[in-house]
């Protein structure tokens, strides 16, 4: 039986890669120790949520675990303004590292 199911999960793969139509989904962690030229590591876990207590709700000091911190902005914010946060952050992070590449 597995067989089977992994038989029809290489098809769906399949399936949606020739349909352009896969998301890739590598998890949090395919970040980890990514520093850009400035030595600014991108925010995980509990970095991550004191961001979003800084920027997002606007209490700097305030230490909250990740998924505190993200359900109290999601209902504050509404769940696109925090979807969007993460993104942000990697652009500002990567805006630095490709300036910094480029002066070198």
């Amino acid at each position: 039986m597995a067989d089977t199911e992994s038989l029809h999960a290489v098809h769906t793969i399949c399936d949606r890669l020739t349909e352009r139509s896969a998301s890739l989904f590598l998890g949090a962690g395919i970040n980890a120790g990514i520093k850009n030229n400035d030595g600014i590591a991108f925010p995980l876990g509990v970095s991550l949520g004191q961001l979003i207590c800084e920027r997002l709700l606007e209490r700097p000091g305030l230490s909250l675990p990740l998924d505190e911190a993200a359900e109290i902005a999601r209902h504050r914010m509404g769940a696109r303004a925090l979807r969007r946060y993460p993104k942000t952050v990697f652009r500002s992070l990567m805006r630095r590292y490709h300036s910094s590449a480029e002066s070198s």
